[in-house]
């Protein structure tokens, strides 16, 4: 039975798209979904840059994924949401297999 939704999110049109049929299924089931938000790490780059990603590049993501919290909300789903940091594809299984989701919604 699935409980737990990733939703890979970058507030792209597919990825609304995503969220939108990840909202649907977690009607039917009663799950809930998790947004994700990979941030891009250029090869060679330190860590300390990592962390100090510009204040506007992180109010452009903490908007993005406030409001798919907020459209779940409005869906009744409980929607709670991550950052990290390097190449999408890798973070995205790392995290859902370290955190046992259920289902990944990709739009």
């Amino acid at each position: 039975m699935v409980k737990k939704i990733l939703v890979p999110f970058d507030g792209s049109p597919n990825s609304e798209r995503g969220l939108e049929k990840a909202i649907y299924f977690a009607r039917q089931c009663n799950a809930t979904i998790t947004g994700l938000y990979v941030a891009y790490v250029p090869p060679g780059l330190v860590f300390e840059a990592v962390e100090n990603i510009d204040s506007a590049s992180m109010k452009k993501i903490d908007k993005l994924l406030e409001d798919a919290k907020v459209l779940s909300a409005q869906n009744g789903i409980y929607f709670e949401h991550q950052v990290v940091h390097g190449k999408a594809g890798a973070k995205i299984l790392e995290f859902a297999n370290d955190w046992q989701y259920d289902l990944i919604v990709m739009g």
